[in-house]
């Protein structure tokens, strides 16, 4: 069992959907052979919590690294560098839509508008028709533009980024992944 935890959420409320950000309950950590953490260590009380629920798990630790961007009508793709000193406007419908600011922010873009729906928000016309035109250019994650219609996005500039996790060792854990496939674990 592979387990992701955002250092940012942590266990939250240590509750599960839909009374808490949790998938699935805390015991169910038992069953973890690696625990992969998510921008950056975890906080006290989450590191304990996960001790005492995944004590034999194996830690692995991975980042979100913006790649490249698109139009929202396709075509070619951009490295991601190249929104550095660009005025973006930013939305969303993901859990934690800081998260995407920060990594929009990491690449030197300047956010100077921001709208935040629901996760798995289903987009109408009518959202991408209220975005402010005065922005310029927008950012969107993958994950939304799925369910975006380009032709919504008439007169307003929506690009999509595109946004990896890039694993620490990441050699030591795709030789991991190889050896647990046929039946033997190499991290323990």
């Amino acid at each position: 069992e592979i387990v992701a935890i955002d250092s940012g959420a942590g266990f939250g409320n240590g509750r599960v959907l839909p009374r808490g950000p949790l998938r699935e309950s805390p015991t169910s950590l038992r069953l973890a052979d690696v625990v992969v953490v998510i921008d950056g260590p975890l906080r006290a009380e989450d590191e304990s919590r996960l001790g005492k629920f995944a004590p034999h798990a194996q830690r692995v630790f991975a980042r979100r690294v913006a790649r490249s961007w698109r139009s929202l009508s396709g075509g070619a793709r951009f490295p991601a560098e190249t929104l550095a000193g660009l005025r973006v406007g930013i939305f969303c419908g993901i859990a934690r839509p800081a998260s995407f600011r920060r990594t929009v922010e990491s690449l030197g873009a300047r956010v100077v508008a921001e709208r935040s729906f629901r996760d798995h928000h289903r987009f109408s016309a009518a959202d991408l028709r209220d975005l402010e035109p005065g922005v310029g250019t927008w950012l969107t994650t993958e994950k939304d533009a799925v369910k975006l219609v380009a032709a919504w996005a008439a007169g307003v500039d929506v690009r999509v980024l595109s946004i990896t996790l890039e694993v620490e060792d990441g050699e030591r854990f795709a030789d991991w992944l190889g050896y647990r496939l046929r039946g033997s674990n190499p991290l323990r």
